[in-house]
């Protein structure tokens, strides 16, 4: 106790010891900030140069309009693929499900709207008979069976309806997908490997 009882004495009749170490902390702790903001200054310019592109601001689902729903932000060069989009054509279109903070790329792209928006060109899109279509979601990739035997497994879920889905599927299948469809045999299941869209 004593000792602080001296130290105050001392910084009583001396003020100029007090302010000096007040100073000098003050000094460090600059010193210490600048090294910080020159270290996060130095890892940002590593990064090279920023672009602006377009990200997912929410979850955005397949068939979704993204107008409302991405914003612009600047990523480095380094990180962004070259298929980024920076801006969206009218009436833009998800083709499949975009995650938050995504980049948007020219694949995320549909070409048309609505149901059309899901299926890439050359694909034809119908209405088949399903028991349960609460099992699949659009966007979905599904395998398509009928009479023993596998249509296709590269079926996309572009629309719910009351009496079942609308696939789309690619062209050297869609005859044999119509018949059986037209013949009440088709049984639509869950793919477990998406196709390449």
């Amino acid at each position: 106790m004593q000792i602080f009882s001296h130290v105050r004495m001392l910084l009583a009749r001396r003020p100029w010891i007090y302010w000096t170490s007040v100073g000098a902390v003050a000094l460090a702790l600059a010193l210490v900030m600048h090294s910080w903001v020159s270290d996060l200054r130095h890892q940002r310019n590593s990064w090279g140069t920023t672009t602006s592109v377009l990200v997912a601001s929410s979850e955005i689902p397949p068939g979704a309009a993204l107008d409302a729903v991405v914003t612009s932000r600047r990523i480095p060069q380094a990180a962004v693929p070259p298929s980024a989009r920076s801006e969206l054509p009218d009436g833009a279109t998800a083709r499949q499900a975009i995650a938050v903070g995504e980049i948007i790329v020219e694949g995320d792209l549909a070409a048309t709207t609505g149901a059309l928006a899901l299926l890439p060109s050359g694909w034809l899109a119908m209405a088949v008979e399903d028991a349960n279509p609460s099992l699949v979601s659009v966007g979905d990739t599904a395998a398509l069976l009928a009479s023993g035997s596998i249509l296709t497994t590269q079926a996309v879920v572009v629309r719910i309806i009351d009496t079942g889905i609308v696939v789309g599927v690619p062209l050297d299948v869609a005859g044999a997908v119509a018949d059986a469809a037209h013949q009440h045999l088709i049984t639509v299941a869950l793919s477990a490997n998406p196709s390449q869209r």
